[in-house]
């Protein structure tokens, strides 16, 4: 019995040390305030007009009229109340919060993965915490791209179960790989699960080359069953919603196109023929150097909204004189469209998953090599021979954006190498050329990290493509001013020199992490350190590491609100604005009144509303009258046909009209395809005639150019709101 407990102790400890830095990462979420996350804001505006109707009606409604001219509803806010893996996704998070569940099903998938491995479980520990806190996840969740985390929690325990069905356990394999593979789909992201597919292929061809030069072909069959029918056990309560994503998909921009023409005055159409165009793929890929963030967080400055003015030790190496023209170029001088920050997976962890790919006997290192290999090079934004053979050729690759994303398998196989080879170290110390061996690949990886921390520039420019750019345009504007041009050449100079030291300041703490977890390495290749304090030390470091960059990203302190001066939570708002992201303002309740008239039993209609509202989680117990004004546009929109017109440029990026109103734009990542034609071949055309026709100030322009927008006429657009902002 004595012996069972002990066994079931660091089960039992990672269970807690996992629910504890969850809690306290998130330590802001309580009964009054939760995470503030802008694409949960817009997830609540394009869902309002479906959500009402659920509780007015208590079914389903699989078409949405609030967006687009309307689309299906079944990709915006449709439940599946058969698929039974949502009530075991809850119980595995032990009901907590959203972004503190996501958080702690990280860590304990991955944990589930290291034991799948045979990993010791005091050794496991640390793997999933580095995984947990991976600057991926933070962001993403902090964001509010909750089923994309979701997702990723799930992707190491099923790899888990994969493993171990290949190595002799594949009844055991089969069960882990069907559970966690049907959590996984459940999460809904298939841009995550594609990815996977990836890792999953490499691992099984690698493990069943294994074992056929093992001659072990009955272990093949066993574990190809195994997975098969666990595959199909995953699918089953997830089919519906896979199959009606699989049907939408080939009609919207990722599916292909039945023009020819393209709009006028355009190279290319906003999509291309058969899935998303290039450019809009490539967005928010990395430029060369750029993957070093991975182990140096500001390996490119990490964050785009981080201007070089706060870096007060870097501007230091800028010309007293120039200082204050370089207040407003950014610490980020990478290729992507924007950056909230690094894909950091921990320095030490990628030192030694660097190290364990030349090192480990295990011999899940090869596909994990050629995994990595193929990752680093399609995160990239240049369209180099690989990136154009997926894009341009392979299955399915180019119905996805932002394909940098496709390091989440490094995310998931660095650690757990890293792990596993320390794991190695402890069961067997190194002896004699074995330790040799070890000293030389070690003492080589420090050198080169040495040069890279020693001399950036050898990760690539040290300014960005955009800002050659500017400086080139500015040289143009200012010819013939001495004066201007040589504050223009001032700078350029100076930009290198700074960003310089803000990659150095960076790497130069890599190095101190690496180097102590590389002696904790040594020590215990030596047989000169116990495996409990290579754990316990090496959590630490590991914890510290993590945490303190990922806080880079996501503070639970107060700051200073630059608009009004207050101190207020960056990241947190009271549990009320998240269920109430936008409050009506004028235009809104100006046409409230005018088309409410119209509506038979409109009072009745909005007290049935409210009732059910007020009687439903999460609104119980809420703020009364902004429950009644949910309600109002509620039973407006449920029961009104008129379009509202947001007339701004970001219009098919906004939510807000949508959730008061069924309106001309919205936000959805993957629109109708034919509506986004009818986008770029009319309505932008028409909107930017309205627009300019308003900032004329004259009514006489405005309904001279309101008599010429005939598809917006033919969508019934009926209000245009406009802010001069």
């Amino acid at each position: 019995m004595k012996q069972k407990l002990l066994q079931m102790l660091p089960h039992a400890v990672a269970v807690i040390v996992f629910l504890l830095i969850a809690n306290l990462f998130f330590s802001g979420i309580n009964a009054e305030y939760g995470l503030k996350q802008p694409d949960i804001e817009k997830v609540m505006g394009m869902s309002k007009e479906l959500s009402d109707y659920r509780l007015l009606n208590g079914e389903e409604a699989l078409w949405s009229n609030n967006m687009f001219g309307g689309m299906p509803g079944y990709q915006t806010n449709t439940m599946y109340p058969s698929n039974w893996m949502r009530p075991i996704d809850k119980v595995l998070k032990w009901g907590s919060d959203p972004a503190i569940g996501s958080l702690y099903m990280c860590m304990f998938g991955f944990y589930v993965l290291m034991l799948c491995m045979r990993v010791n479980p005091w050794l496991a520990i640390v793997g999933a915490i580095s995984f947990g806190l991976s600057t991926i996840n933070i962001l993403y969740i902090g964001g509010g791209h909750t089923s994309k985390v979701n997702a990723i929690g799930y992707m190491a325990p099923v790899l888990g179960g994969v493993i171990l069905a290949l190595r002799g356990r594949w009844m055991l394999g089969g069960a882990v790989f069907a559970l966690f593979f049907s959590l996984h789909l459940a999460s809904n992201h298939l841009q995550m699960t594609y990815y996977l597919a990836f890792l999953l292929a490499a691992v099984v061809l690698g493990e069943a080359i294994r074992l056929a030069i093992e001659r072990k072909w009955l272990d093949v069959g066993k574990a190809a069953l195994a997975l098969v029918v666990g595959a199909a056990i995953a699918l089953m309560p997830n089919f519906a919603n896979i199959y009606t994503t699989y049907e939408y998909s080939k009609l919207t921009t990722r599916g292909k196109t039945d023009l020819t023409i393209k709009p006028e005055g355009r190279e290319e159409s906003a999509q291309a023929s058969d899935g998303l165009n290039t450019n809009y793929i490539l967005e928010y890929n990395m430029a060369a150097g750029e993957p070093w963030a991975m182990m140096i967080p500001n390996a490119k400055g990490g964050s785009s909204s981080v201007l070089l003015s706060e870096n007060k030790k870097a501007m230091q190496k800028a010309p007293k004189e120039v200082r204050e023209n370089m207040q407003g170029f950014p610490q980020y001088w990478g290729a992507q469209g924007s950056s909230a920050g690094a894909f950091y997976f921990g320095a030490g962890i990628m030192f030694l998953f660097v190290l364990a790919l030349f090192l480990s006997k295990d011999s899940i290192k090869w596909p994990f090599m050629i995994v990595a290999v193929f990752a680093v090079f399609l995160c990239m934004k240049e369209m180099h021979g690989i990136n154009r053979f997926f894009i341009e050729s392979f299955p399915m690759y180019n119905k996805f954006r932002d394909s940098k994303m496709i390091l989440v398998l490094i995310q998931i196989m660095a650690p757990a190498l890293a792990i596993v080879y320390l794991n190695e170290l402890v069961k067997s110390p190194l002896q004699g050329k074995q330790l040799k061996t070890f000293f030389v690949a070690g003492g080589v990886l420090l050198a080169l990290l040495l040069v890279v921390v020693t001399t950036p520039s050898i990760t690539g420019p040290l300014v960005s493509e955009n800002e050659v750019e500017y400086l080139d345009g500015m040289r143009v504007q200012y010819k013939g001013n001495a004066g201007a041009l040589n504050m223009v050449n001032s700078i350029e100079d100076a930009l290198p020199e700074v960003r310089s030291a803000v990659f150095s300041e960076d790497a130069q703490r890599s190095l101190f992490i690496v180097i102590g977890l590389l002696a904790l390495t040594v020590l215990t290749a030596m047989n000169k350190l116990r495996w409990y304090v290579l754990a316990g030390v090496s959590a630490l470091i590991v914890t510290a590491d993590m945490w303190s960059v990922s806080s880079r990203y996501f503070s639970n302190e107060k700051e200073k609100n630059p608009r009004t001066g207050k101190l207020e939570y960056a990241h947190y708002e009271r549990i009320d604005n998240r269920l109430f992201p936008y409050t009506p303002d004028t235009c809104d309740r100006f046409i409230l009144r005018k088309e409410m008239a119209a509506i038979p039993n409109y009072a009745a209609q909005v007290e049935q509303l409210e009732y059910s509202m007020s009687t439903t989680t999460p609104y119980k117990g809420n703020d009364s009258r902004r429950i009644h004004a949910a309600c109002e546009f509620g039973a407006l929109q449920l029961n009104s046909n008129y379009r509202v017109l947001l007339a701004s440029p970001g219009v098919f990026n906004d939510a807000s009209v949508a959730y008061f109103h069924k309106s001309i734009g919205g936000y959805h990542a993957a629109k109708l395809k034919r509506y986004q034609e009818v986008v770029d071949f009319h309505l932008s055309g028409e909107i930017s005639r309205i627009t300019e026709g308003i900032k004329s100030g004259s009514p006489a322009v405005v309904d001279s150019v309101l008599g010429t927008t005939s598809v917006l006429n033919m969508l019934n657009a009926k209000y245009v709101k406009y802010s001069g902002a």
